[in-house]
């Protein structure tokens, strides 16, 4: 009993439930560590996973695929790599802003936190379909545009229109989530697929940055105006949107492999996203 009292003491009280949730999920888990630990020690070696390359495929053709952060500054890509950071560093701001400030909303925060994480599971649904339909370019480019508007339309509602102030901050929420769904797929089809991972992890890595700043929204207002940490994020998402449609359409059409690809193609006509 002193040992029990000891761990209760170390773990609080409610340490016991975690602590036999711990072991719920060890004892779920174990027999697909089993099955990976028996494939890793147990399972016989296949000859063909450890085969050299055939004799024509020279050294050439393994460094034609080889790319680097460096190759999204190349000058028929770097447009495409500064817009889709934008997007992505705006929207992890947004999102982030929208789903830590529940509490500044007004009336009952557990509820609002509940709306803000709810809409994002008929967004998903809504978007696929609508990405189906119209392409992934003007899904993000909508998307960004109206996440915008509705952090603009946040500074001006009056503090006693709580309702008001919930309702576009769900609706914000869902364009912002909307947006980055959307640029998860559409940023590595505007990339070469030798560089697609890395294109994809350096924009991750940009929305990030947007992310740090999130927290810090109450500080920016203070030590400038309270519209600033809304209102100029807001404007640069609509300035994002816009930008979006400068980037290459990709609904139905084939996509580059290599660097050398990307650079040689010609663009035959440029489509506007509501034509």
């Amino acid at each position: 009993m002193a040992v029990a009292k000891d761990y209760t003491d170390i773990i609080g009280g409610h340490g016991w439930f975690q602590f036999s949730i711990l072991i719920f999920c060890f004892f779920c888990a174990a027999p697909h560590c089993m099955h990976d630990f028996s494939i890793t020690f147990f399972a016989p070696n296949i000859d063909y996973w450890c085969a050299r390359p055939e004799e024509e495929i020279f050294e050439k053709i393994w460094k034609k695929g080889e790319s680097t952060v460096l190759d999204l500054v190349r000058p028929k890509l770097i447009k495409n790599t500064l817009i889709i950071f934008l997007c992505w560093f705006i929207n992890s701001y947004i999102y982030y802003v929208l789903a830590w400030n529940t509490n500044d909303l007004g009336g009952d925060p557990y509820w609002n936190f509940f709306f803000i994480g709810a809409v994002e599971v008929p967004e998903v649904i809504i978007y696929i379909f609508l990405c189906r339909r119209i392409g992934n370019r003007r899904g993000l480019a909508i998307a960004n545009v109206m996440s915008g508007v509705c952090l603009i339309v946040l500074v001006c509602i009056p503090a006693d229109m709580v309702w008001l102030t919930i309702l576009f901050s769900v609706f914000g929420k869902f364009f912002t989530s909307a947006s980055f769904d959307t640029g998860f797929v559409y940023t590595p089809e505007i990339f070469p697929t030798v560089m697609r991972n890395v294109a994809l992890g350096s924009s991750s890595t940009v929305a990030r940055v947007g992310a740090l700043l999130a927290p810090f929204v109450h500080q920016l207002a203070d030590v400038t105006y309270f519209w600033v940490p809304k209102a100029i994020p807001g404007a640069l998402s609509i300035l994002s949107g816009f930008l979006v449609i400068l980037l290459p359409e990709t609904k139905g059409k084939p996509l580059s492999d290599t660097l050398t690809e990307e650079e040689e193609e010609e663009i035959e006509e440029i489509s506007y996203p509501l034509k």
